[in-house]
C-alpha cells in the first residue's frame, strides 16, 4: 500500500505544477505535461490497479471485504483523474470522478446493509456517507474548474479582439487559480 500512496503523492505534486502553470497563463492551459510528469502519473495508475487486483484476489480468497474492493476501485478512479488532469483531459476526468462517486455510493448501500443486519456501527454508515458527498464534491469542483477555463479562455478571445481589457483577463485568471485551488484542495 505504501506505493500506492507515494505514487498519489507524485501525481498530485504533478497535478500541482500543472494547475500552476495553467493559472499563469491562458496559453499554459494547453502546454503538454513534461514525460516525467506523464509517467509519474500513469505509474499512479499502475500501482493503483495493482492494488485493486490484490484486493479484489483478498476477497475472491475471502480475506478481505467488499469494502476494501470498492475502497481500492475507487482510489483507482482518483489516480484515474490525477493522470487525466496531467494529461489534460477533462472528459476522462469527469468520467472517473462519476465513477468514483458511484464507488462510494455502493460502498454506503453495503455500509447501510451492515448497519441493519447489525454488523457495523452508525459510525460506518456516516463515514461512508461523508465519503459520498466528498466525492460529489470534488466532482463539481472540477466543474468549477472547466467553467473557469471557458471565461478565461472567452476573455482571452475578448482581449485579442480588443474587447475586453488586460484586468479582466487578470480577474479570470485569478478566478481559475480559485477554482483549481478549491478542486486540489479537495483531492484525497
Amino acid at each position: 500500500m505504501k506505493s500506492v500512496n507515494l505514487g498519489f503523492a507524485a501525481a498530485l505534486l504533478v497535478l500541482l505544477a500543472s494547475f500552476a502553470a495553467q493559472a499563469q497563463s491562458p496559453a499554459a492551459a494547453t502546454m503538454p505535461a513534461t514525460s516525467a510528469a506523464l509517467a509519474s502519473a500513469d505509474q499512479a495508475v499502475v500501482a493503483a490497479e495493482q492494488a485493486l487486483h490484490q484486493a479484489e484476489a483478498a476477497y475472491a480468497a475471502g480475506a478481505n471485504s467488499k469494502n476494501a474492493v470498492l475502497d481500492a476501485e475507487s482510489e483507482l478512479a482518483q489516480a484515474r483523474v490525477r493522470a487525466a488532469l496531467v494529461h489534460n483531459q477533462s472528459r476522462v476526468v469527469v468520467s472517473n470522478l462519476q465513477k468514483a462517486i458511484a464507488y462510494r455510493v455502493e460502498q454506503l448501500a453495503n455500509a447501510n446493509q451492515q448497519y441493519q443486519a447489525g454488523v457495523v456501527s452508525r459510525r460506518a454508515v456516516l463515514d461512508d456517507q461523508s465519503s459520498v458527498l466528498r466525492a460529489k464534491l470534488r466532482a463539481d469542483l472540477y466543474q468549477v474548474v472547466i467553467l473557469e477555463q471557458e471565461k478565461l479562455a472567452q476573455t482571452d478571445q475578448l482581449y485579442q479582439a480588443g474587447a475586453s481589457s488586460q484586468a479582466e483577463v487578470e480577474k479570470a485568471q485569478a478566478d481559475l487559480k480559485k477554482a483549481q485551488d478549491a478542486f486540489q484542495a479537495a483531492q484525497p
